[in-house]
């Protein structure tokens, strides 16, 4: 059986994998190829390849079926597979999303969104700044679903039509429930889309956070874990709030499921923030974690975050480190005073 996280960016990395390695240490496939960025390969060596690199599983050849298992996961991330005697068609809109080209600078649209209180409000409330702003959230979701929902896609697209390629929302983001799920987002598949979320049940309002590629979830982890998962030319580390700090102190959480990322590889670090936070938690925190994961991956780090903003408040558009890696490009003010900003990372040697 093939493990269901794996996907679609660590069967990419698999195929490159195999491409640095001599000829005939491939199993030639006898019946179908899958095609990545335009080459073929045996399907199920590259599902072997992906769940060794990625999980340090050894899957035999009798642990898993080739032909309708293997292809048909192939298919469900979104790879062609065909024939050995077939040509390749046009990649679907379901195919996975382009790798980012080394030549240019990442684009992160990042929002700031309306919390619709002002600080002292929210601080003064008795069950405390974070029960608060869970609370706060879920009112505003409660207040129209569809109105909500929309918000924030209106808002990505914004992002995206500013140039972004990575979109960050702050913690809580996309609420959902009983009636509204996070496939209703429908973001443009074209995007890495990375979130806070809130799952609302009749009992209780559990936090957790999302990678969207391809319009699919790839990664659905809690409000404790740092997230890593390579795009194919570089690494991605998520997370909500100040979860990301403890990358500075060596802390992978037990929660994660994935190591850090490979030797060599650039990291850009995605922090989906709370309520506003001090000059301290960006200036020292985010600036350390950059340069801690930098040190870890022997390769540049940026680190972007995200966060809500209270009523009347002046976001500033620089929190976004190391400096000397960004540029801060664009900024989209909203009528409803949600903030979208892109910022350029340069992720390059």
């Amino acid at each position: 059986m093939i493990p269901s996280n794996i996907d679609a960016a660590d069967i990419v990395a698999a195929a490159r994998w195999l491409d640095a390695q001599p000829e005939d240490a491939r199993r030639a496939s006898r019946t179908y190829d899958v095609i990545i960025d335009g080459r073929r390969y045996p399907p199920k060596l590259v599902v072997s390849v992906a769940v060794r690199r990625t999980l340090g599983l050894e899957l035999g050849p009798e642990t898993f079926g080739g032909g309708a298992e293997t292809n048909g996961f192939l298919r469900q991330l979104g790879f062609e597979v065909v024939g050995k005697s077939e040509a390749p068609v046009t990649a679907t809109a379901n195919a996975p999303v382009a790798s980012h080209d080394d030549a240019d600078p990442v684009r992160v649209g990042r929002l700031f969104l309306d919390m619709r209180v002002r600080r002292g409000d929210h601080r003064s409330r008795p069950d405390g700044p974070w029960a608060a702003h869970k609370q706060i959230v879920v009112a505003q979701f409660r207040e129209g679903r569809e109105a909500y929902r929309q918000r924030m896609v209106d808002l990505v697209q914004h992002a995206q039509r500013a140039g972004a390629t990575v979109v960050l929302l702050p913690a809580c983001a996309l609420v959902h429930d009983a009636a509204t799920s996070i496939a209703d987002y429908a973001f443009d598949p074209s995007l890495l889309v990375v979130s806070g979320a809130l799952e609302v049940t009749a009992k209780a309002v559990r936090e957790h956070a999302v990678a969207v590629r391809g319009g699919v979830v790839i990664e659905d982890f809690d409000d404790q874990a740092i997230r890593w998962f390579d795009t194919g030319s570089f690494s991605v580390m998520a997370a909500i709030s100040s979860t990301i700090s403890g990358v500075s102190k060596g802390v992978t959480p037990v929660r994660s499921t994935r190591a850090p990322p490979r030797s060599g590889l650039s990291v850009l670090m995605l922090d989906a923030g709370h309520h506003p936070y001090s000059s301290r938690y960006h200036f020292n925190t985010l600036r350390c974690a950059a340069r801690d994961a930098a040190a870890l991956a022997g390769a540049p780090a940026g680190l972007v975050l995200a966060s809500w903003q209270y009523a009347g408040a002046k976001v500033s558009c620089s929190w976004a480190q190391p400096e000397r890696l960004t540029h801060w490009t664009r900024a989209v003010d909203r009528p409803c005073a949600d903030l979208v900003d892109v910022v350029e990372i340069d992720l390059r040697r």
